[in-house]
């Protein structure tokens, strides 16, 4: 299955597991943009995403369908 992206919740901070997938928050006040990279188990690159929700200083994703080996 495709990973799913979704707008996610600007809290809690970090990394969240929820009941879909999990939601990435990260505070980021100066930034253009974020990106995110996603690696598996063995250290080698699954995916990078592009972060587009931002509330405030706070850029969100919720990730659903993650593999097992992240």
């Amino acid at each position: 299955m495709p990973i799913i992206e979704r707008t996610g919740s600007p809290t809690p901070f970090g990394s969240t597991q929820t009941l879909k997938g999990v939601n990435f928050s990260i505070y980021a006040p100066y930034a253009n943009s974020v990106t995110l990279h996603l690696f598996d188990t063995e250290r080698s690159p699954i995916k990078t995403i592009s972060i587009s929700s931002k509330t405030g200083s706070i850029w969100h994703i919720e990730l659903q369908n993650l593999p097992d080996t992240i």
